[in-house]
């Protein structure tokens, strides 16, 4: 079959980037995928057409096909690969990809300092000029780092430029690099304009912060944002869905607490944004109550205690259930209350080793006693 351009240059590059990575090991899909800056329609089409010649597959453990160079095919495609335009661009990008490009070559070096130097003083269009005036298959624009600045500098320059920034940021991220500052201003931009990327953001750094408490907390806040987004954007569809992710709001805000104050970060912020799902929640539940076992039986299963602050916010909240709401069904809320402290003694067997929850249990019993 005629190949155009774009299949010819996708099908080398394919091939192109088989021999630098697949010719010790097969690899996945999603491998492939995270190599080459092509949908993934675009690649799959691109295995079809080098797969009968070149490839040769086979399955994983979890049923997952893997691809390889078929070793016949080994010498033709080195020999081939390294006569094309984009191949040390593309070796350069399997290097990082596979953690081997441990140390930058001076221009690298030369350009990242200037563009970190520029990022600091707000000069954004510098720092596209200075990337933009390279060739496109110049190897210091495969180096993640670059394209996490430059995805930066695209982030700050508005809504026209948002798909620059998103591609960039793709990229370095394809290649293993998850920078706190570039994942915050992804995060800002897609919460804009994309809700499912930015929690998916919040959950890769969630993933891969477990020893850095200030990025873990900051993106369990983050996480929080986004269903406290979700909930005011479908509270007038559906109440009950934006219940759910009201509570979902408050767990992640309050994880984020847990995390700041095991660490000693500074909570005053945090506690502030995570006072506003537990507000909205209050104002909104009516008399659908059983929403406050709901949200005590979630914060349970994370397992570990709150922190002091976190109770308070949460007392505090359900003090301001309006009275009549309570008045109305007397009975009902006094049964809630017991069906959520007990929640919390089942959950752990000594409360007196869990100081928080035990001030939530005991302000629950003493509830009971005065309806």
């Amino acid at each position: 079959m005629e190949l155009d351009a774009a299949d010819r240059q996708r099908s080398s590059g394919l091939t192109c980037g088989l021999h630098r990575s697949l010719t010790e090991q097969p690899v996945s899909f999603k491998t492939l995928n995270s190599l080459f800056q092509f949908t993934p329609e675009q690649i799959r089409d691109a295995i079809s057409e080098c797969a009968s010649v070149f490839l040769s597959t086979s399955e994983d453990e979890n049923g997952e096909t893997l691809y390889q160079l078929a070793a016949p095919s080994v010498p033709f495609v080195r020999i081939a690969s390294q006569q094309l335009p984009h191949f040390d661009a593309l070796d350069a990008r399997v290097k990082h990809y596979n953690g081997q490009a441990n140390r930058y070559s001076a221009e690298e070096s030369a350009v990242i300092t200037s563009l970190q130097l520029m990022i600091r003083g707000g000069d954004f269009d510098g720092m596209v000029k200075l990337c933009e005036g390279r060739r496109s298959n110049d190897v210091v624009m495969v180096n993640p780092r670059v394209q996490a600045l430059l995805g930066q500098a695209y982030a700050e320059m508005g809504f026209d430029h948002k798909e620059k920034a998103r591609v960039c940021f793709r990229q370095a991220e394809g290649l293993g690099y998850t920078d706190v500052f570039m994942m915050r201003r992804w995060f800002n931009m897609e919460l804009q304009y994309n809700q499912p990327e930015a929690e998916r953001i919040c959950d890769e750094m969630i993933k891969r912060s477990a020893d850095n408490p200030r990025a873990l907390s900051e993106f369990w806040s983050k996480k929080g944002a986004c269903e406290f987004q979700k909930a005011n954007s479908v509270v007038t569809v559906s109440r009950d869905k934006a219940l759910q992710a009201l509570r979902s709001s408050i767990v992640c805000y309050f994880e984020a607490l847990w995390v700041a104050a095991s660490a000693r970060i500074d909570t005053t912020e945090t506690a502030r944004w995570a006072d506003r799902p537990l507000f909205r929640l209050v104002t909104l539940i009516g008399d659908e109550l059983e929403h406050i076992p709901l949200l005590i039986e979630e914060l349970t299963q994370r397992r570990h205690d709150l922190t002091n602050q976190a109770a308070q916010l949460l007392l505090s909240n359900l003090r301001k259930i309006p009275a009549k709401t309570v008045e109305a069904a007397p009975k009902r809320f006094k049964g809630l209350c017991s069906r959520s402290s007990a929640m919390i003694s089942r959950s752990f067997k000594k409360v007196e080793d869990y100081p928080a929850f035990k001030t939530v249990k005991d302000e629950l019993d003493y509830i009971q006693t005065v309806i």
